[in-house]
């Protein structure tokens, strides 16, 4: 069992890397650290990533390596990457992204988020 979502105050889910890797399918763990330690993906969609300090207690000793904080990125930013990368590239989901690659996933994020908007100008989810 893993590490329960997280609910911030105001009611966002934020989702654990390692949770996240499993909504979306096809990036790794490891990946997804880079963005979010970037804040982005290379194709330029922002994520929002949030980093909470690691709780330690006297039952649960801050384990040998010292980690201060843990990262987890918005169900939203999720569910948006498992959108955009669902049917790009089917015969080759975890190989590296080439330049044309980069360049339908920008165009495609342009795109699906001006859709969102136009939607939620309207009133319509």
């Amino acid at each position: 069992m893993g590490i329960p979502p997280y609910t911030d105050s105001e009611g966002k889910v934020w989702l654990t890397l390692t949770e996240a890797e499993r909504v979306i399918e096809h990036v790794t763990d490891q990946t997804l650290r880079v963005w979010c330690k970037r804040g982005r993906t290379p194709w330029g969609l922002h994520l929002e990533v949030l980093r909470l300090p690691t709780l330690h207690n006297d039952r649960h000793p801050p384990p040998p390596t010292r980690i201060d904080s843990r990262v987890f990125i918005s169900r939203d930013s999720v569910l948006l990457l498992k959108e955009l990368l669902a049917d790009h590239r089917p015969e080759h989901p975890n190989s590296r992204l080439t330049k044309d690659d980069l360049d339908h996933l920008e165009t495609r994020t342009r795109l699906l988020l001006k859709k969102r908007r136009v939607a939620a100008n309207c009133g319509v989810r």
